[in-house]
């Protein structure tokens, strides 16, 4: 090594250091700047920049990944990423031969693939927690600068008042909330651990993404997240409840369900337009469980509902796998019931099971649901409680949320998804190497 090289190499061993032999300190520096530059600019900069420096992660993990090929056994991981390749082009061979023009006009080939972004970014973190809650505070700080270069953000006040919802132009506010509703993840499941092991700065860091995170879920004042948060926090506390084999995690956890409900009754008692907010919907629902479809209004819920009625004829004509990701759209603007303007507004069904479904079928389906038990497996296997309990929750409060929205088909939940999934990766990586004898030399 030069001295250059052992310098580096030092810097990446103090700040980033790693559980397992990632590749060579130049390919490691690269892999890891490029990491932590691509999560930064994400909300900062159009696609034709973004994705710069994401493809250069990328690049440079297939680097290590070829590198050490002989030391890599494929596995559950790697089955489903070729599945995610070949799926959409035989699908869309299928459907070629069977109508071209449609074929071509609703494909999308890497969609399926993107949900596996999360891949190259655990592979650099090195299998510590600490490398991803950087991570997390990269993203923080990404999403911050861009919140402060959007003009609306100083009218919020009397946007509020006026009993509207601020946009921020990160794209809608439905979107945004879930930026901030990861936010509140690293405190909560981590805080005990960055205080056992005194890592004051990830400790202040944690608390501060916290804060800004309930600020902005509260005032972006979209329902697909309060009631994912809410219910995912609920069910989780329950499973931690039943499944602590010692008196004082129950306790905390009877603790922090009661603070809990505590907490969210206070803040909607007190708050006349974040309770309209949440119940305004209530005849919608009450008219869609009643199988009422025709009184159903079309209000934020109702046109979700037309739509996913609407959806229903197309999935019948092709149930196994679908018509390509972009028919989507045709969904609304073909239908005969929808009025004109919600055909000029909306492009999408707001429910990323129905659009996986429009797209890829039943099988598609099944696929995504294999992909969300990998994870699931995954924090399993790992034996670390913390981070098996955040998996749990942030999985079930990603579908929870995805039954009204469509983040999984959108980059930006791709985005949330390569940030948060990263984590149990990274450490399933990690585990992995503690658990066998390698000749892969240790990164010094």
């Amino acid at each position: 090594m030069t001295h250059f090289q052992n310098k580096l190499q030092n810097i990446i061993d103090q700040y980033f250091p790693s559980e397992y032999y990632r590749g060579g300190t130049y390919l490691t520096a690269i892999g890891i700047l490029s990491a932590l530059t691509s999560i930064f600019v994400k909300l900062l900069t159009p696609i034709s920049v973004n994705r710069f420096p994401e493809a250069i992660m990328v690049i440079t993990f297939l680097i290590a990944l070829y590198q050490q090929r002989k030391h890599i056994k494929p596995g559950m991981t790697a089955l489903l990423v070729a599945t995610s390749i070949i799926m959409p082009i035989l699908f869309f061979g299928i459907n070629y031969i069977r109508d071209p023009y449609t074929a071509v006009k609703y494909m999308d080939l890497d969609k399926l693939l993107k949900l596996f972004m999360f891949v190259p970014v655990a592979w650099w973190l090195g299998g510590k927690l600490e490398n991803w809650l950087k991570l997390v505070v990269v993203f923080f700080l990404g999403l911050l600068l861009a919140i402060l270069m959007t003009p609306e953000l100083y009218n919020i006040s009397s946007i509020l008042k006026n009993g509207q919802v601020p946009q921020l132009e990160l794209r809608n506010h439905q979107h945004e909330s879930i930026y901030f509703s990861v936010l509140v993840l690293p405190f909560i499941f981590f805080s005990i651990y960055l205080l056992k092991f005194k890592k004051y700065f990830l400790l202040a860091c944690s608390v501060s993404m916290s804060i800004i995170g309930m600020l902005g879920v509260i005032i972006l004042q979209t329902r697909a997240t309060w009631v994912a948060l809410f219910l995912a926090a609920i069910i989780t506390l329950i499973i931690k409840l039943f499944l602590g084999k010692q008196t004082k995690p129950k306790l905390i956890a009877i603790v922090a369900f009661a603070l809990l409900s505590i907490t969210t009754f206070t803040i909607f008692n007190n708050s006349y337009h974040l309770r309209a907010r949440l119940f305004a919907e209530n005849k919608t629902i009450i008219l869609f469980l009643k199988g009422n479809y025709a009184e159903i209004p079309y209000s934020s819920l109702g046109i979700r509902i037309h739509s996913w009625i609407e959806a229903k004829d197309w999935i019948a004509q092709k149930p196994w796998i679908g018509w390509g990701l972009w028919a989507r759209a045709d969904v609304i603007k073909t239908s005969n019931t929808l009025p004109d303007r919600i055909k000029e507004q909306y492009g999408h069904l707001h429910n990323s099971f129905i659009e996986i479904m429009i797209a890829y079928g039943i099988i598609g389906l099944l696929f995504l649901s294999l992909y969300f038990i990998l994870i699931t497996i995954i924090s399993i296997k790992i034996h670390n409680i913390p981070i098996g309990y955040y998996s749990f929750f942030f999985i079930t409060f990603y579908i929870i949320a995805n039954c009204t929205e469509s983040y999984i088909v959108m980059w930006n939940g791709v985005y949330i998804l390569s940030i948060m999934f990263s984590l149990p990766f990274t450490m399933y990586l990690g585990f992995i190497e503690a658990q066998k004898n390698t000749s892969i030399p240790t990164q010094k």
